[in-house]
């Protein structure tokens, strides 16, 4: 579940019911997005792309509706594949994860508040029993702000802050162990199109003054 957006008063969330774009802090009507992670590499202080980490393409409808998401490692190798039901109020209700073989491995079940933000997800492993769950807290303006995961006994493994910008955009992420030490943790800085859609995220994980990772987008919008 890994990653990571300006037209007319951009800075004002409007509390309205999300569809799958708005929950991504996606703008305009978009058909796809190919979105690709690398690590970054010091080549004799020229910081450039080195290898993969993963490549995700998701496939959107002119509601602005997840049809599918396919992640793909290396060479194009299919990593997982995934499809998606929807409630009455087109939210993701359940996630059905299926694996390079597309052969099912695993079942995501969400709960939403009354605004379309996702309060809760169960994971089930292909047997139904459950795997783990993770719980979400939104401020004011709809922005992810925690996050909790509990293990199937409801035993806390992890909790993770969020900080944004005035776009809603991630600049800040911590994630601490359940005794309280700090487990990890990152700041990204972006270059965005004409949409207001970033298509460049930089991450700093290492507090250095070089990114130590970049997630590129190419999106493409209906016309």
């Amino acid at each position: 579940m890994l990653l990571l957006n300006l037209i007319g008063c951009i800075n004002q969330v409007e509390k309205t019911k999300k569809n799958s774009l708005a929950r991504r802090n996606l703008k305009g009507k978009i058909e796809n997005v190919e979105q690709t992670q690398y690590y970054l590499i010091d080549n004799f202080g020229k910081i450039e792309k080195g290898n993969l980490i993963v490549k995700n393409i998701t496939k959107y409808n002119e509601q602005g509706v997840i049809l599918e998401e396919n992640s793909y490692l290396d060479l194009g190798m299919l990593l997982s594949h995934c499809k998606f039901k929807y409630d009455e109020n087109g939210n993701e209700i359940e996630e059905s994860v299926y694996n390079s073989d597309r052969i099912l491995v695993g079942k995501n079940i969400s709960k939403y508040d009354e605004l379309g933000n996702e309060i809760e997800v169960n994971f089930y492993n292909v047997d139904g029993s459950l795997n783990s769950k993770n719980t979400y807290k939104y401020d004011e303006n709809t922005n992810q702000i925690e996050g909790n995961n509990y293990n199937a006994k409801g035993i806390l493994l992890s909790h993770r802050t969020y900080k944004y910008d005035d776009y809603g955009n991630e600049i800040e992420y911590y994630c601490y162990n359940s005794d309280g030490s700090l487990h990890d943790k990152r700041t990204s800085k972006y270059e965005f199109d004409d949409k207001g859609n970033w298509i460049r995220m930089f991450i700093n994980k290492d507090n250095s003054n070089n990114n130590t990772e970049i997630i590129e987008r190419i999106i493409k919008y209906y016309k």
